[in-house]
């Protein structure tokens, strides 16, 4: 017996609302130097979060983390990108 797929019965799947994914971020000063947190609105969980240095060396190899210490002055470049393959591009500057 062959089973139908509609996929109004999931509505996860194959649904793309990229307008609705919107990332912002805060910096803060310490001790230690400068840490950045992630915020994500809309999309689709998981996401993969990824920061790299302006000579395009990647921060972390953890792309599920939000939040990033003991960065140094400079700029940076984020893309996070959602389960739905939304992605999202921005630049950072710490003074």
């Amino acid at each position: 017996m062959a089973m139908s797929f509609n996929s109004a019965s999931y509505p996860d799947v194959d649904v793309k609302d990229c307008n609705s994914f919107r990332p912002s971020y805060k910096v803060a000063e310490k001790t230690t130097g400068q840490t950045l947190d992630i915020n994500i609105e809309g999309g689709m969980a998981p996401f993969a979060v990824i920061l790299s240095t302006e000579s395009g060396d990647v921060v972390t190899d953890d792309f599920s983390l939000r939040h990033f210490e003991a960065l140094k002055s400079g700029k940076y470049t984020c893309i996070i990108v959602d389960k739905q393959g939304c992605r999202k591009k921005f630049e950072i500057t710490i003074q």
